[in-house]
């Protein structure tokens, strides 16, 4: 089994209107219940009539952003 990925978001969900971002394709099956082939369908365009509401699309957004602290 591969490595968890924390500090990336990979995936963004956009489902009624509501934009969700996952790191991990399992995480979007154990909150909607779309089977992993069928995200990986959704992202390539090949939607299911099943899940016609969900919007999947593959992104490379950080998790945490640097701020800088000055003392002052």
């Amino acid at each position: 089994m591969r490595g968890t990925c924390e500090n990336i978001y990979n995936y963004k969900v956009i489902h009624r209107d509501e934009v969700f971002r996952f790191c991990m394709t399992r995480e979007i099956k154990e909150k909607f219940g779309i089977p992993i082939n069928t995200i990986f369908q959704i992202i390539n365009k090949k939607n299911k009539k099943k899940w016609l509401d969900f919007q999947i699309e593959k992104i490379k957004e950080p998790k945490w952003s640097r701020t800088e602290i000055t003392y002052d």
